[in-house]
């Protein structure tokens, strides 16, 4: 069998080979805030059989071809998932600013996709737009849902609202995460999850299941299904103004990354001790930005508590620092270092006790991070701009 024969082969459904790599792309899409693994599949030709075969899943009306199709995706694309969470975790604890520039440009790449789907630009469809603008403005800026404490109840809102990614094209399920606080919890999670199969260690499998991935993925499962029904119905019944509408929300998806903003720690106060002091181990502050993240923490002070900066300079933290800080209820905080493994593990030991294991990147402005900045919105913008002209291309 030749290389076409195997394109060509899957009993009347899209050729295996090619839902396959749609798969990968799929995957890698989902854990990158800013571009849509939806994008992805509308990218390969693959969009209607999609939609098509995941509502009639849903709704029970099962047939070889939708099953193998959905079956083959979505297990390429998990897979790719599990793979590349632990690099895509790195990457965002070590190099914020870049990938969130990287995110913009992915993200702002999609809107011609969708602008051709919408045709003319006339009042109504202005006005869905403007609707899923005002949307997502209001997540970024009003809600602010980031500060909020993660529960398994926020991970199932989280892993409902993430499924958009999957489904819609254009839409970053996993950006909304990352404005939910959500989406460094879920990465990190799927990555000790994969660790703790590779040891064997039943402990930490159940632990990380039953307090994110369980309530994450029930939460997805029940995303995908109304998701997938709810936009055959609207791209049947007005897809017009349906594309206007996910365009606003992909314009509007941007609005809460800004490469240059220091991380908010006003969900840290909660951990003070019981003289009204919260007290930060900190480890790498010898790195550029130390004034910006300095002035980050004293915003925490105020009358009833104060604010302690222990700085560890020219090292790393270790498992007795980690003990240090869960005897005397610190704060642990690496400034743009990596940390080990087995800090990590200690760090969120449940029968020692967890510990706030803070891992912040350098995001301070400097003009040659400007420069990479702007070339990776670039990068970004252009590289989903032309798989969604592909497509664009395919179907003229």
């Amino acid at each position: 069998m030749n290389l076409k024969q195997v394109f060509a082969a899957n009993e009347g459904g899209p050729p295996l080979v090619k839902v396959v790599i749609a798969g990968i792309f799929m995957g890698m899409a989902n854990l990158v805030p800013g571009i849509s693994g939806g994008t992805m599949v509308l990218a390969m030709g693959l969009y209607e059989e999609f939609i098509e075969s995941l509502s009639n899943i849903s709704r029970f009306k099962f047939t070889k071809k939708s099953v193998v199709f959905i079956v083959s995706l979505f297990a390429v694309s998990f897979i790719t998932i599990f793979a590349l969470a632990g690099i895509v975790q790195f990457l965002m604890e070590n190099y914020l600013s870049a990938m969130l520039a990287l995110f913009i440009g992915l993200t702002l790449g999609g809107a011609p996709t969708l602008y051709h789907g919408i045709g003319k630009i006339d009042f109504k469809n202005s006005l869905s737009i403007l609707i899923g603008l005002l949307i997502m403005a209001i997540v970024a800026f009003v809600l602010k849902p980031g500060g909020q404490n993660p529960n398994m109840l926020l991970y199932f809102v989280g892993g409902f609202v993430g499924s958009s990614a999957m489904i819609l094209p254009g839409i970053s399920g996993s950006y909304l995460l990352l404005v939910m606080g959500l989406y460094l919890p879920v990465i990190a999670a799927i990555n000790d999850f994969k660790y703790a199969l590779m040891l064997g260690n039943l402990d930490s499998l159940i632990a990380v299941s039953l307090d994110i991935l369980i309530p994450f993925s029930i939460g997805l499962v029940c995303g995908v299904v109304f998701l997938s029904n709810l936009l055959k119905y609207l791209l049947k019944r007005a897809p017009k103004l349906t594309m206007a509408f996910l365009l606003g929300i992909l314009l509007g998806s941007v609005l809460g990354l800004y490469p240059f903003k220091m991380q908010d720690f006003s969900r840290l106060t909660k951990f003070k001790n019981q003289n009204n002091e919260l007290v930060f181990r900190v480890f790498g502050l010898e790195n550029s930005g130390r004034s910006e993240f300095l002035s980050g923490l004293s915003k925490l002070g105020r009358a009833d508590l104060k604010i302690i900066v222990d700085e560890q300079k020219g090292r790393l933290p270790t498992l007795e620092d980690v003990k240090i800080v869960r005897e005397k209820s610190e704060i642990l905080i690496v400034y743009n270092k990596p940390v080990d493994r087995e800090v990590r593990d200690s760090a969120n030991d449940k029968k020692l006790g967890k510990i706030p294991l803070i891992i912040v990147s350098d995001t301070s402005f400097s003009v040659l991070r400007l420069i990479l900045v702007l070339i990776l919105m670039v990068v970004g913008f252009f590289t989903t701009k032309l798989l969604g002209k592909k497509e664009i291309q395919t179907q003229g």
